[in-house]
């Protein structure tokens, strides 16, 4: 698809006249929409390419020191990221080739590496892993297969994760529980300032009456 268009400035599209207005921004939401879609199913691919470049050695063609060098390169993108694809490629590699998983989304990715050999390696399993939403694909799994035991992420892990893994790749934090120190140390001022906050101002309000 051409993505060309998302190229164009957002305020030109929005000072056309309504008529025009109207095709050119349900458009670019439909391509903004299209670019959400591959965000979601790049994340496996990417741990193909990696696993790939680091057996084959490719990286020695590229101009690299080694597989971390190019790992670590703008070119492949967020390094915490490409290792944790990489790591699901190598779970699920002895029961599915990678063919298979391209197209998957993470969160499908995630699922797929809880099943049993026998129930991932399911043609209609694998259909539905990559056709369903992954709250849909849960729910199959959940009714077709109930004697696989599915854990999900509680609400707001996987942001805890992004910004742990943010903190990572910008040297912000040299380990996850570092990383973790500093959010529940932000926290914890945000929660003072807060505090002292509505106290000052429930102060004012008694001295008020």
């Amino acid at each position: 698809m051409d993505l060309s268009a998302l190229t164009v400035p957002l305020a030109d599209d929005l000072a056309l006249p309504d008529s025009e207005a109207a095709s050119k921004l349900d458009f670019r939401m439909h391509l903004w929409t299209t670019v959400d879609d591959l965000a979601q199913c790049s994340y496996i691919e990417r741990g193909i390419i990696a696993s790939e470049v680091q057996k084959r050695e490719l990286w020695k063609h590229l101009g690299y020191r080694n597989f971390n060098h190019w790992a670590n390169s703008k070119a492949a993108g967020s390094h915490g990221s490409i290792m944790d694809a990489k790591a699901d490629v190598l779970a699920l590699e002895r029961d599915l080739k990678p063919s298979e998983l391209s197209g998957i989304p993470k969160r499908s990715i995630k699922v797929l590496r809880q099943l049993s050999s026998s129930v991932r390696r399911d043609k209609d399993v694998l259909q539905a892993a990559r056709d369903l939403p992954p709250e849909d694909f849960i729910g199959m799994i959940g009714t077709e297969h109930p004697e696989q035991h599915i854990e999900q992420e509680l609400p707001g892990a996987a942001k805890v994760k992004e910004a742990v893994q943010y903190a990572l790749d910008h040297d912000i934090a040299g380990t996850t529980d570092e990383a973790k120190l500093y959010m529940a140390t932000a926290a914890i001022e945000w929660w003072e300032m807060t505090e002292v906050g509505e106290s000052a101002e429930n102060g004012l309000v008694e001295n008020e009456i």
